[in-house]
This record gives C-alpha cells, structure tokens and sequence, in this order.
C-alpha cells in the first residue's frame, strides 16, 4: 500500500513527515544490506513472503510497514530495530578513486565503511569531550603544517617529515600513532574490496582517515595508504574539510602520491640507502631499502620511476616481479608483499585507552565499552580487569 500524502492537520503532517522518515531510512538501510549480501530483489521478497513491488517500494521508502514486517526483516537481514533505523550521518567529504570495474556490492561495502568510520569518528569526538582530552586535527593543518603558496609537493612533504620527526616519529611504522597525537583519527576497518586501501572523509567538521586492514592487504601497504590520505587532507581540505571540489581527480591522485613517496622516503634518507646497497643486485638494493624504510617495495619502485615516462616507468614495476622470482624462488602475486616487515601500526590505541577511562570515571557503561571496543563483554571484562584490577 503506498504512503497517503493526504493530510488534514498540524498533528496529522507532523505524524506523516515522521513515518516517511521511518521508511526512508528503512530502506537506506535494507537496500545497502541486500546488496552487500548479495541478494536479488526477486530473492528478498520470496523468503519475506511479499510481492517483488512491494519490497521494491520498501527499498525505496514508499511501501507501508507492519509490525510483523518490521521484525521479518530484521530476522532476516539480522540488523536489530536500531540499526536497521539508524539515520545516516553526513559525510561532507570524502577522497576516494572510484573504480570503473567496482560491482554494486563493493560500493554498498564502502558506503557502510563510510558510516561505519563517521560513527566511530563521533564516538572518538564524545570521548575527548567526555574526558577533556580534545586534540583537533584543525591546529595541526593551519598552523604548523599549512602549505605555502609556492611551495611544491615534495618540499611540502619534506617539511611535513620534519615537523613530525620534532615530535617523536622515529621510524615509519610508528607513523599512526604520532598522527593520532596531534588530532588525526584513523580508523582500521576490513574492507573486502578489491584495489579500495582505504580513504579519508570528514563530517561535521571532523576529519579521520580508514585504513582497510583487511587481513589480505600488507601492513607496508596500509602504511603507504595512510601516508597518501594525509597527503589528501593537507593539500585538498579547504580548510574545514567541507564543500571540497572532486574535479581533476587523477591530478589530486598524482600530488598525494607525490607527497606519501616523500613523506616516507625522504630524497636524501633514500639517495643515501640506495648508493650504500649499491654492491647488491637490482632486486637486492629494493629489499634492502625496503626492510630499512619499513615500506612496501612498490613505494621504492615508484621513488625509482618517478621522472620516467610511462612505458620506462611499467617496464620497472613489470621486471621486479620476474627478478625477484629469479633470485629467491618465489613468485609474487596479487597483493602479496615480499619478506614483510612484521608491525602492526594501525590499531587505535589511543582511542581504547579513552573508552577504558571513560567507563572508569563512570560516563559510560561496560556494555557501552564493549561496543567502542567492538569486543563482547567477557572479552571487555577481561580487559578491565587487566588494566584497572577486579571488576564486579
């Protein structure tokens, strides 16, 4: 039955507007989750034991609800009453290369990572709050690390580098953690996407950056992500992070490529490392500079390339692949990372440590905790119990 638009009072169109919202968000929701299931229309209907037209007008919040609806839904896509009403946040921005070859599933996968990261975004923002510990991202960018008007992308990284060094970086794979300290919000979330490593967005004001920790992606790789979407908000944010144009994609693409290559090996950090392998062969001097930076060995080829003109530049990346198999007897595939540097650099610690004294100073519940810490509550408990003694 559609929705009637007939309205005959104040109370009556108040009461409308409210189920129109109700079922927009109904089927925001349903329309995401069936796709990320991989579910036809067709499909949902029959195990709902409705007419196909009749979901459809669910999806697209026409269609009316009943009680007995609303809860064969939520068995079904097993999304309890708050998550399947669950209002979608505003994103303002988000820097993300969309693939041409990207299924709908994968982008419906993206789109829940999406809202999935402003959630915890919020959370992060209401546990500074909670506990005055507010670090804004907004004073590192304006102040200390705003980009002059004729200062290139290199030296811009370069200077970047430096300033983050004053502050105690000492190695790239401690990179996250410094960055979180000066306000920036990451997020490590698994994302089973192909070619999508991760982005940043912005909502209400508030900036962070998603890594995707999907177990199939290298470390070396997702600290070369982080890199080039720090690169993204500090050469295109406006400022507010708000309204920001996505014109000229593959140029933004290109300059916080150029930033993240310099950000993690600096011109004369990696002059230095490649003259002093200079006795090994070609694919020994990669490894060798690549256990010394922590990086992937697709950042030093890509340092290696860069000034060359594309069909030198593929001839690089298209080799490495058959000397390496030539000189260690294993062959590189996919996503794979040759002899990977064992750290783990992207799990929010800070963040853990605000929800743990959040529910110590008694502003939140453990149930609560559990769900910041996406743990169930034995899991929690122990956790407690480990950092704060017995807990009843």
């Amino acid at each position: 039955m559609i929705l009637s638009v007939h309205r005959t009072s104040d109370k009556e169109e108040c009461t409308m507007d409210k189920e129109k919202d109700f079922l927009k968000r109904l089927g925001a929701n349903i329309h995401r989750r069936r796709l990320i299931l991989g579910w036809e229309v067709g499909d949902v209907a029959s195990r709902l034991g409705i007419k196909r037209g009749t979901y459809s007008k669910l999806e697209k919040g026409l269609a009316r609800m009943t009680d007995e609806l609303f809860a064969s839904i939520s068995d079904l896509f097993k999304m309890s009453a708050a998550v399947l009403l669950a209002e979608q946040p505003k994103c303002e921005y988000r820097f993300f290369r969309k693939n041409a070859r990207q299924t709908k599933r994968e982008t419906a996968l993206i789109e829940q990572a999406t809202l999935d990261g402003i959630r915890k975004l919020k959370d992060y923002v209401a546990l500074e709050d909670w506990l005055g510990e507010k670090c804004e991202f907004d004073g590192l960018l304006k102040s200390d690390f705003a980009r002059g008007a004729k200062e290139s992308v290199e030296e811009f990284a370069m200077r970047v580098r430096a300033g983050l060094r004053g502050r105690g970086w000492e190695a790239n794979e401690n990179l996250a953690e410094i960055l979180e300290k000066y306000g920036v919000k990451i997020f490590a979330i698994p994302l089973p996407v192909a070619n999508c490593f991760g982005f940043s967005f912005c909502s209400e004001g508030k900036c962070g950056i998603l890594i995707n920790n999907d177990p199939q992606i290298p470390v070396e790789r997702q600290l070369f992500t982080l890199a080039h979407e720090l690169g993204h908000l500090l050469l295109h944010g406006d400022g507010d992070f708000v309204n920001v144009a996505e014109d000229d994609v593959k140029k933004k693409e290109c300059e916080a490529q150029h930033f993240a290559g310099r950000l993690l090996l600096p011109d004369d950090e990696f002059c230095a490392a490649w003259q002093a392998s200079a006795g090994m062969s070609w694919v020994e001097r990669v490894m060798a500079v690549k256990r010394r930076f922590r990086v992937s060995y697709k950042t030093i080829l890509y340092r290696l390339s860069e000034g060359k003109g594309r069909k030198e530049s593929g001839t690089i990346f298209a080799a490495f692949p058959r000397a390496y198999e030539q000189r260690y007897g294993q062959k590189l595939s996919g996503k794979m990372e040759p002899q990977p540097y064992p750290f783990s650099a992207f799990e929010s610690q800070r963040f853990s440590l605000l929800a743990l004294e959040a529910f110590k100073r008694g502003e939140i519940t453990m149930s609560r905790l559990a769900e910041l810490l996406e743990r169930d509550l034995f899991e929690t408990r122990e956790i407690v119990n480990a950092a704060y003694g017995k807990v009843g």
